[in-house]
C-alpha cells in the first residue's frame, strides 16, 4: 500500500510540475555585423523522460506576426528543417510582443524558453518562443544599411528573415546536456548554423 501511496503521489507531483520553466535562453544572432550578444540559460532542471505521440504547434502571435510566423512554420517544413528542429518536441508554442515598448533594452530578437509538460493530451517538451517583430524590423533595416555602405550581403526578405529566426529559436530547443549531464538550452553556435543553414536553403 506504501509503495502505490508513493507512486500515486510521484504521479500527482509531475502533473503539478507540468508547464514548469525549466530552460531558458535568449537570441539576438541574425548573422549581420553588428555588437555580439548572446545569453546562458537562467535555470536548468530534469525534463521529464516523456517521449509525444505527435507534435502540437501553437501559433498564439498577435497581429501581422500571426500571418508572419504561419509563413515561417511552412517555409521551414518545405526546405524540410520543421521535422528536423521539432521531432523531439511535444508543443512549439510561437507568440510575439509587437511595438517598440516591448522591445528589449539590449534590442536582442527573440527568446526561446523549453519546458517539460504533462497534461491529459501526453507529455513532453513544450518550445516556447517569444519574437520581438520591431526588433526584427530594425535588425533588417540596419543589414540594408550595411548592404549600402558595401559592409554585408544583400539581406533576406522580411519573411525568409522570420523564417530564419523561428529556426534559429527551434535550435535552442534541441537536445543538450552539460559536462555533468543536465539537460539546456543548446548554445548560440548551434543556433547560428541552423539559422544560416534556413536562410541558404531559402534563398537558392
Amino acid at each position: 500500500m506504501k509503495k502505490v501511496a508513493l507512486g500515486l503521489l510521484v504521479a500527482a507531483v509531475l502533473v503539478l510540475a507540468g508547464g514548469q520553466l525549466w530552460l531558458a535562453t535568449r537570441s539576438d544572432e541574425s548573422g549581420f555585423p553588428r555588437p555580439r550578444r548572446t545569453r546562458a540559460p537562467v535555470l536548468e532542471r530534469r525534463a521529464p523522460a516523456l517521449r509525444p505521440a505527435t507534435l502540437r504547434v501553437e501559433n498564439v502571435a498577435l497581429g501581422k506576426s500571426r500571418v508572419r510566423v504561419a509563413q515561417a512554420i511552412t517555409a521551414l517544413k518545405e526546405i524540410g528543417l520543421w521535422r528536423r528542429l521539432t521531432r523531439h518536441l511535444y508543443i512549439v508554442r510561437v507568440g510575439s510582443r509587437p511595438g517598440v515598448t516591448d522591445v528589449p533594452d539590449d534590442r536582442h530578437l527573440a527568446d526561446a524558453y523549453l519546458w517539460g509538460q504533462i497534461d491529459e493530451k501526453g507529455a513532453g517538451g513544450v518550445c516556447d518562443i517569444m519574437l520581438y517583430p520591431r526588433a526584427i524590423k530594425d535588425d533588417l533595416e540596419r543589414a540594408a544599411l550595411f548592404h549600402a555602405q558595401g559592409l554585408a550581403d544583400v539581406p533576406p526578405s522580411l519573411e525568409h528573415f522570420w523564417a530564419a529566426v523561428v529556426a534559429h529559436e527551434l535550435a535552442h530547443c534541441l537536445p543538450h546536456r552539460n559536462e555533468s549531464g543536465f539537460p539546456r538550452l543548446a548554445p548560440e553556435p548551434t543556433a547560428e548554423k541552423w539559422e544560416q543553414r534556413a536562410l541558404a536553403r531559402l534563398q537558392v
